[in-house]
């Protein structure tokens, strides 16, 4: 793979991991229904160690949680290579910032493994935690 071509993927790769992102913690605070369009059918998330799999469980899991309200401090994002997501376009997405839930403030960490299906992203794992 070229240099341009390289750096072509890792821009393309920050760009959607950025928007990513923003949309997913928009519909976390505000439009919780709409989350499951995000994930992929099979999707994992681990949650504070607490491990949900299926976008139908993962779903139901954030209906459940109390009101959130996120600051994003930083958003990283990376291609994935070849090598692991194989087929597939992957980009893994780090997020870290603080949240509000039940008026407590906490910092959080966050990872989204990402893969484009019909030229849309969907999650298939998800990484939280807060401290």
């Amino acid at each position: 793979m070229s240099l341009q071509s390289s750096t072509l993927k890792i821009n393309h790769a920050c760009e959607s991991g950025k928007k990513f992102a923003e949309l997913f913690y928009e519909q976390l605070d505000k439009s919780r229904h709409l989350i499951g369009q995000l994930y992929h059918d099979t999707a994992t998330l681990i949650w504070n160690g607490n491990h949900i799999v299926g976008k139908t469980n993962i779903v139901q899991f954030y209906t459940n949680l109390p009101a959130i309200d996120t600051s994003l401090h930083a958003i990283d994002a990376q291609p994935v290579s070849p090598i692991i997501s194989k087929d597939h376009t992957s980009i893994l997405v780090t997020c870290n910032g603080r949240m509000s839930i039940n008026r407590k403030q906490q910092h959080f960490n966050e990872s989204f493994m990402l893969i484009a299906e019909n030229n849309v992203w969907k999650i298939v794992t998800d990484t939280f935690r807060n401290y």
